[in-house]
This record gives C-alpha cells, structure tokens and sequence, in this order.
C-alpha cells in the first residue's frame, strides 16, 4: 500500500494541468469498450458519451517514437439512435475532426497511421464519417524538453470534435483527456526500493 501511495505521488510531480474540466457527455452506462461514442444531438451539435474522470495509462515506448503511447481511448460512432437522452447517430453525411484546444507540453496525438499529428492548438486531424471507429495514437514525448527519460506524471489536452462534411453538423462541446504515463520495469522496482527507506526516515523523525 505504501508503495502504491509513492507510484501516486511520482505521478503528481508534473503539477496541475493547463486546462480546467470542460463538460462533456457523461452516461456510465455506455462504456462501448472504454471507446469516446460519438453522435450528434436533437439539434444538430455533435456529442459525446464517454467515462473520462480518471486518467488514460500510456506505456513506454522506443519505436518510431520515443516516451510513452497507447490507443485508448478510441472514437466509435453511435450505433442506434437513443432518443431518450437525445442523442442520436451521425447522419451519412459527417466528416468528424478532432481539433485541438489546448495541450500540455509533450503531449502529442498521431493519426492512426502516423501520417499526421496534432500538439499545437487549433490543429485537427481526421476521425471518419457515419460508421466511424477509429484508434488516434496517443503519446507523451521524452524527447521533449519538458519531459525527459525519466519523468513520471501525467499530460492532459482539451478537445473537440467538428463536422467537415455535408451534415454541418455544429461542434461539440469541449472535453478533456489527461494521460498518466507507467513507468519501466527499473524505475517501479525503485519505487519499492525507496519504500523502507522512506519508512526508516519517518520513524527516526518520531
């Protein structure tokens, strides 16, 4: 437990996030896999159902890309209309973008292909039509220099989704994603590593 509570402190050394909650579309009840729903409302905006109140793990990575990367979450659209909590499918003509905001420094969103990205707001990138699903790459640069080898933290960006295509759909509110980075093998172990010695130095304090 001890140890636990040191994994969580090395991930708040990064301070707080640059931006605040924005709202977003909240029902516990459609996980549809952990995947961002997306639909469009009563009134034409698009819309989202998501479960975003806790932070998207990213794993060390020495590929293509250096740091920490993972596809959750994805974009999925709505299958079936829900007009009880007015949300409903993208009509065939949606072209959905997700546009950046604002963004944490190291903080960068790759198209599934690595063909584009995304770290500066006001940049989009695409997400599909009416049957979308698509899995954006998501990725905390070490090469960054406000982010190194050895950092532990988190990195959140504010969104939103536009319609470039025939529907005109009107865009969405924004949301906000925050990703926590997992750390190697070697710096968890001296995590566990400095737990005796941290419970050596509380008690000599006593």
């Amino acid at each position: 437990m001890f140890a636990t509570a040191l994994a969580a402190a090395a991930l708040s050394l990064a301070g707080p996030s640059l931006m605040a909650d924005p709202m977003n579309h909240d029902h516990e009840h459609h996980h549809h896999e952990g995947d961002i729903v997306i639909g469009r409302t009563a009134l034409g905006q698009l819309a989202i159902e998501a479960d975003l109140d806790h932070a998207f793990p990213l794993a060390p990575v020495a590929t293509l890309i250096q740091g920490w990367s993972g596809h959750a979450p994805g974009f999925e659209a709505l299958h079936e209309d829900e007009p009880d909590e007015g949300f409903f499918t993208l009509p065939s003509g949606a072209d959905v973008l997700i546009e950046v905001l604002g963004i944490d420094p190291g903080l960068r969103i790759w198209a599934h292909d690595f063909s584009a990205f995304a770290d500066q707001p006001g940049q989009t990138l695409p997400l599909g039509g009416a049957d979308l699903h698509r899995h954006a790459i998501w990725h905390i640069d070490s090469t960054n220099p406000a982010i190194g080898d050895d950092w532990l933290g988190t990195r959140a960006a504010a969104l939103r989704l536009l319609d470039a295509g025939s529907s005109m759909l009107s865009a969405s509110d924004p949301f906000r994603l925050t990703f926590a980075v997992i750390p190697e093998p070697s710096s968890a172990a001296l995590l566990l590593l400095a737990a005796p010695a941290v419970l050596l130095a509380c008690r000599r304090r006593r």
